[in-house]
């Protein structure tokens, strides 16, 4: 037999420890002496030896008594665990993503704004969460004439089913996303480019338009070799680009619309590309830029270079 205070050097409990586990039910002394003295045994010393370990794995009282009496098969016992890690390990993750975001504020004020505001939303499930997304991002483009089943089937694919369990990563990228999306500047920049494309939709020339999709393509491949954007092929490609914007915009390709051209590709915010590379990370797409994006890039490049080039050809004026 063993008495608490040997039983406490034996196995490194303090005896206050061991003290409330018998109080809880947890260790019930096996005897007690006429003094009321508890008193234990080897079978006790080992069972304190679980008790111990299942506390390190944060398992709490009543969960080890249940096991340990067993009233609840340890293996049970051990998923509950488990599922209620995981919920903690969620609940960390949107933590340490939020609190990261705000710390990078440029003021006290604006960190805190930024926690209130960033954890309002994460801490929806996932359905409620893209649900506010989707009615700040209509919002921001109601009134730019945008076409309501495009902009339905664009929203489905930003927010729609977005997962519930994420990464590390996924979860910085959702946040960042949130901030993005409540970004006021960020929603008028969008909006006026929303305006200026459906603007120039309408009434335009649809076969141009599709030329100008299959073009894209094109350009892309060429910026995915690092082509060079003053190349004779490149001069084409860009004359090419030229034309059909002016048709699909119904314009006439001057020098003017070159112009106009490069004035709006240096209006265009890229948070856009932004966003949906943040998208894609949540849901766990490749991030590469769309071939779209990268054509746009190398085409305006070798816009602008060729003005340049141009222009530094012409001779002075007397």
């Amino acid at each position: 037999m063993l008495t608490i205070g040997q039983l406490a050097r034996a196995t490194g409990v303090p005896v206050k420890t061991i003290r409330h586990y018998s109080e809880e039910g947890v260790l019930p002394p096996a005897e007690r002496t006429g003094s009321r003295y508890r008193l234990y045994r080897d079978p006790d010393r080992a069972r304190l030896e679980v008790i111990r370990l299942l506390r390190s794995l944060d398992f709490d009282l009543p969960s080890i008594a249940a096991m340990l009496s067993a009233r609840r098969p340890a293996r049970d016992g051990i998923r509950m665990q488990l599922a209620m890690v995981e919920a903690r390990r969620r609940t960390l993750a949107r933590t340490r993503a939020v609190l990261a975001r705000a710390a990078d504020a440029p003021t006290d004020a604006a960190a805190l704004a930024a926690l209130e505001r960033l954890h309002a939303v994460a801490a929806l499930d996932a359905a409620e969460r893209g649900a506010v997304l989707r009615h700040i991002m209509e919002r921001h483009l109601a009134g730019t004439g945008t076409n309501a089943e495009w902009q339905a089937r664009l929203w489905d694919v930003a927010f729609k089913d977005l997962p519930e369990d994420l990464s590390d990563p996924q979860w910085s990228a959702l946040i960042e996303l949130i901030d993005l999306v409540q970004d006021d500047d960020f929603g008028r920049r969008l909006a006026d480019q929303g305006r200026s494309y459906w603007a120039g939709v309408k009434g335009s020339d649809a076969r141009a338009r599709a030329a100008l999709a299959r073009l894209t393509l094109v350009a892309a491949r060429a910026a995915d070799r690092a082509e060079s954007p003053t190349s004779a092929r490149a001069r084409r490609l860009t004359r090419r680009f030229v034309v059909l914007s002016a048709r699909a915009a119904g314009r006439t390709p001057t020098p003017a619309f070159e112009r106009w051209l490069l004035d709006q590709a240096a209006k265009h915010d890229t948070r856009s590309e932004r966003f949906w590379t943040l998208v894609a990370v949540i849901r766990g797409w490749p991030t590469t830029p769309r071939p779209e994006v990268r054509a746009y890039r190398w085409l305006f490049s070798a816009l602008a270079a060729q003005r340049t080039s141009r222009g530094a050809r012409k001779p002075p004026r007397a």
